[in-house]
């Protein structure tokens, strides 16, 4: 009767180790990470870093990115409210953010994620979309 309970056990061991090594491989891969406490005592990574493990894709969430845009586009919206704008720069801007809504959005697919470099340049023209809404306001 032990033998048949230690069998039961060990074969539970074997079956689990693999699938708690893939569900805690994708649960890291979609960018939810647990914060590391280091307790210095020697075991493992001590370094309390989460830098990104070398050869692995860093991807971020289109959401972000998207989210910027649409502040942007309630910007323009109450700018134009407050005639701050006049209706060709809204237009021109709204046409803009609709450029760059349209690549970060091809550009994730249907993952939803962005390399690091296309997040980066999605990014540095989405401030560069607020840097023109800023300058399009204070001139009016």
């Amino acid at each position: 009767m032990r033998s048949l309970i230690v069998q039961a056990a060990v074969a539970a061991i074997l079956v689990s180790t693999p699938l708690a090594s893939a569900l805690a491989r994708d649960h890291d891969m979609h960018g939810v990470r647990e914060p590391r406490i280091s307790d210095h005592s020697g075991d493992g990574d001590s370094s309390n870093s989460s830098a990104p493990i070398s050869g692995q894709p860093q991807l971020r969430p289109v959401g972000v990115v998207l989210s910027e845009l649409r502040s942007d586009d309630a910007r323009i919206a109450a700018d134009r409210r407050m005639k701050l704008i006049t209706a060709v720069d809204a237009r021109n801007l709204r046409a803009e953010d609709a450029a760059i809504r349209k690549a970060a959005v091809s550009d994730a697919g249907y993952g939803g994620m962005l390399s690091a470099g296309q997040f980066s340049q999605l990014q540095a023209q989405v401030t560069g979309l607020a840097d023109q809404i800023n300058r399009d306001a204070s001139r009016g």
